[in-house]
């Protein structure tokens, strides 16, 4: 089941279960891995991931609900899928509607990480209480409301979707999450509140496209800590409407909508916008001088006070959804020039959009684009004239970028194209991004991905050599950049624990230790797949070998 479009993009995925391997029904309490050859599973009953328990969901899982049915975290989720074999979270309905099952629930204290899902037919697709996992590259559709961020919750949102949920796509409650280079759109039909809803909310949202929504793009009461950066926010009812609080609202699009931007009880801090061609008016209600063209900018055309234009942005084809703006338009170089969201720019200051405009187009079609702790991975679906990819790297995403190493490109094909280059994780946070070379010198840039290393006090190895077999030993090698309590424990396919390699408190510095097939008693392991999962005061690490005869 594939998932995403080509602006939505991919990463890596984990493994082990409680529940009986056999078990297509299950429910309550559950710990270890959903594995693929057991799907579908039918939720039966609540599925509940105790405190310290972690739940690991394999690629092309579909997890089906009974009504009113709802998967609730105490302790650490980790649903990876792949760009081509999402993980599915639906209702059992043969005839499904929005609603049908309560959804996905996050509790104070839990954690984990979704990439690559899908939750359908939810009331709420997913809720975080006062929890921060990760979320990326992943579809809620059809649901009452999409996400719901409560209670202090402040995980980052990427690159995900979020399309045709009645009530709301995004609710921040009192919370203040990242929500970046997403996609919105066909929202809120019921008409009762927006695409994005803030109240009380701190946060960012930034390099989203929010169109085709009913009301507002983005809904703001009571939370002048929000800061909007560089979105193309279009064809919505409302553009932005603001309600007693005074947020940042800097390097947008917001033009075709029914109004701009309105405020009530409002003074917000809006520069450098293209706010143009929305039907009703670009601002309403506006406090003084927003919106009156008093002086030009850096191109010479006319704009307010605070730099912002009423003009034609320029889209290549609105009336397709290509909200990229073309050469020539208003909207290149005159964003706020100190680059407030510490985004990739090609020209002395920001385009003001979702989208940075450098120029050239390349006819070269990337199609994914992930990272792991030792590799990035690309894939192209055709190539036309590709000298080769350099691959870059910079301390923060606004740069400055250097070059790490140099890829080979196909020349021209129509065929896909697989690529890889090795890097260093590292301990700190790192940005990467292609620059993509074409033989008469063109180029193109890729998207920037950082190393969300969010175990960066620990890592772990593969062991080595895997295969092995019990005549031998193997060994698990791991970092650890701070002292503490460790636990390192095979597990067999059943999540039944096999051996413990180490419990005890650990000084900082690179372990190895050596296993020889050998469990706890001293007898010699059946042949297949095992678990080794370390765990930390920083959450828990696992990874797969096997053992020969």
């Amino acid at each position: 089941m594939k998932i995403l479009t080509k602006q939505i993009l991919p990463f890596l995925s984990f493994f082990m279960l409680s529940t009986p391997a056999s078990a297509s029904n299950i429910s309550g309490f559950i710990q270890g891995t959903l594995s693929i050859q057991n799907s579908p599973y039918t939720v039966t009953a609540d599925l509940k991931i105790a405190v310290g328990d972690t739940l690991l969901i394999e690629s092309g899982v579909v997890l089906q609900f009974n009504t009113s049915i709802g998967l609730i975290n105490y302790g650490f989720l980790q649903a990876v899928g792949t760009e081509e074999d999402s993980i599915r979270f639906t209702s059992s309905s043969a005839s499904p509607h929005e609603g049908d099952w309560s959804g996905i629930y996050f509790s104070t204290g839990s954690d984990g990480r979704l990439e690559f899902c899908q939750i359908n037919y939810a009331g709420v697709a997913l809720t975080l209480d006062a929890a921060s996992p990760e979320i990326n590259s992943s579809h809620f559709t059809k649901n009452n409301t999409g996400l719901d961020c409560l209670a202090g919750a402040a995980g980052n949102i990427t690159e995900s979707l979020f399309e045709k949920n009645p009530n709301a796509g995004i609710r921040i409650l009192n919370a203040g999450p990242v929500v970046k280079r997403c996609i919105l759109r066909q929202n809120s039909e019921n008409g009762l509140e927006s695409a994005i809803v803030l109240q009380g909310a701190s946060g960012t949202i930034v390099q989203n496209f929010i169109f085709e929504n009913i009301n507002s793009g983005i809904d703001l009461t009571n939370s002048s800590a929000v800061k909007i950066y560089q979105n193309t926010i279009v064809q919505n009812d409302m553009g932005i409407t603001i309600s007693d609080c005074d947020p940042t609202i800097i390097n947008n699009i917001i033009a075709l909508n029914g109004t701009g931007i309105s405020t009530e009880n409002s003074i917000p801090a809006a520069f450098h916008n293209a706010v143009s061609l929305n039907s009703s008016g670009n601002f309403i209600t506006p406090p003084a001088g927003l919106g009156v063209n008093t002086r030009r900018n850096t191109r010479g055309d006319s704009c307010d006070a605070y730099f912002n234009i009423q003009l034609d942005p320029n889209f290549f084809n609105p009336n397709s959804q290509d909200f990229r703006i073309q050469i020539g338009s208003p909207c290149i170089d005159t964003g706020d020039p100190t680059n407030p969201a510490e985004i990739w720019i090609a020209g002395a200051a920001p385009d003001m959009g979702a989208n940075e405009n450098n120029g050239v187009i390349v006819p070269v079609e990337l199609v994914s684009l992930s990272i792991s702790p030792n590799y990035l991975y690309w894939a192209t679906a055709s190539e036309s004239n590709n000298l080769g990819f350099y691959i870059e790297m910079a301390d923060k995403e606004s740069g400055p970028f250097s070059s790490i190493g140099f890829v080979e490109g196909a020349g021209t094909t129509v065929e896909r194209r697989e690529y890889s280059f090795a890097i260093n994780w590292g301990t700190g946070q790192r940005f990467y991004r292609l620059k993509q070379v074409d033989f008469d010198g063109s180029f193109e840039y890729s998207r920037v991905l950082k190393s969300e290393n969010k175990s960066a006090t620990v890592a772990l190895a593969q062991n080595f050599p895997n295969p092995f077999s019990s005549n031998t030993t193997t060994t698990i090698q791991f970092n650890l950049l701070e002292t503490g309590h460790v636990n390192l424990k095979i597990y067999d396919i059943l999540a039944r624990q096999v051996k413990t390699l180490i419990d005890m408190p650990v000084e900082s510095g690179q372990i190895s230790i050596q296993w020889d097939g050998r469990d706890d008693s001293g007898h010699v392991l059946s042949p297949g797949v095992y678990f080794y999962i370390l765990s930390s005061p920083n959450g828990k690490l696992c990874k797969s070998l096997t053992l020969l005869n």
